[in-house]
Parts: C-alpha cells; sequence; structure tokens
C-alpha cells in the first residue's frame, strides 16, 4: 500500500506522539526527528520518521514524512 501526505497525518502536542494512518490511529514503536542542514545533494532537509504496528499485522513498518513539503518516504 502506496501513501501519500493525505493519508497521513501526526500529532506531538502530548506527551506521546499520534501517528494515524487513513484516519486510524496506529501503534507509534519510535519517532525521531532529523534536521540536516546542508548535504551534498542540496540545501536542508527536515524529516519526521516512524516505527510503528498496526492491529492488524504486528509487524514493524517504517514511514518517513518529509516535514517541509509532505512527501511520505521509506514505506
Amino acid at each position: 500500500m502506496r501513501l501519500n501526505s493525505e493519508d497521513v497525518s501526526f500529532d506531538l502536542n502530548g506527551k506521546v506522539p499520534k501517528l494515524y494512518i487513513k484516519g486510524q490511529e496506529v501503534g507509534v514503536v519510535s519517532m525521531t526527528n532529523h534536521y540536516v542542514t546542508r548535504h551534498d545533494w542540496g540545501e536542508g532537509t527536515n524529516v519526521i520518521t516512524f516505527i510503528y504496528v498496526t492491529n492488524d499485522d504486528p509487524k514493524q513498518k517504517v514511514l518517513s514524512i518529509d516535514r517541509i513539503t509532505g512527501e511520505v518516504m521509506n514505506q
């Protein structure tokens, strides 16, 4: 299943980060936020990465979101 920015939302305001895929909350195992100011292939990136599980599949999955463009990556 390929996800786009309309399929994914998240909330970082509480003590525990929340991730929603197609309106359904999934279990966040880990969340990291990366900011790279400059690299060989261009200017800075700001990426948030979630490792998560869903109720129907306990296998961990990875989802990264470019916080500048909203692009969903690494899925």
